[in-house]
C-alpha cells in the first residue's frame, strides 16, 4: 500500500513538473499580423457600399477612426478589386514614432506634410481619401491624404 501511494505520488508530481514546464517556457503567438492597407473617403455621413470615415483623430499616439474603411494587403490589391469592406464601427490603431505623413493632390506627386497639415485636410471631411498604412505589427506608420 505505502509503495503504491509513493508511485502515485511520483507521478502526480511528474505530471505537475511537465505542466508548469510547459507554462513557463515563452510561447509564440499563433498567427502573426500582417501589413495591411486601409482606405476611406472622409465625409461627415456614411454611404451604403462605399467606404466612408465619418470621424478621425490622433490622441496619445493613437489613430483614431469611425465609420466604414476598406482593407487590402497593399494598395495594388485595392486598386486590383481584392479588398474587403469592413462593416462600420470605432477602429483604434497604434502609431509608430517615425509614422511619416504625406499629401497629394492634383497633377502634383507625394508631398511629406506635417501631423497637423494632413489632420487640418482630414477634419474638413470633403471627400478626400485616406490611406492608412500598417506593419506586421499593426502599427500605422504611413499616412497619405489625397483628392
Amino acid at each position: 500500500m505505502k509503495k503504491k501511494l509513493m508511485a502515485m505520488a511520483l507521478v502526480v508530481a511528474v505530471m505537475v513538473a511537465a505542466v508548469l514546464g510547459v507554462a513557463a517556457v515563452p510561447q509564440k503567438a499563433l498567427a502573426a499580423s500582417k501589413k495591411a492597407f486601409y482606405i476611406g473617403s472622409l465625409l461627415t455621413e456614411e454611404m451604403d457600399g462605399s467606404a466612408c470615415i465619418t470621424s478621425v483623430k490622433i490622441k496619445d499616439g493613437k489613430l483614431i477612426l469611425k465609420g466604414t474603411v476598406t482593407k487590402a494587403k497593399s494598395l495594388k490589391d485595392y486598386e486590383s478589386g481584392n479588398g474587403t469592406l469592413l462593416k462600420s464601427k470605432k477602429r483604434t490603431f497604434k502609431m509608430t514614432k517615425n509614422c511619416t505623413f504625406w499629401g497629394s493632390g492634383g497633377e502634383a506627386g507625394l508631398e511629406k506634410i506635417s501631423k497637423t497639415e494632413l489632420m487640418d485636410a482630414a477634419t474638413q471631411y470633403t471627400g478626400l481619401g485616406l490611406f492608412i498604412y500598417t506593419n506586421k505589427s499593426g502599427k500605422v506608420y504611413k499616412m497619405v491624404i489625397a483628392s
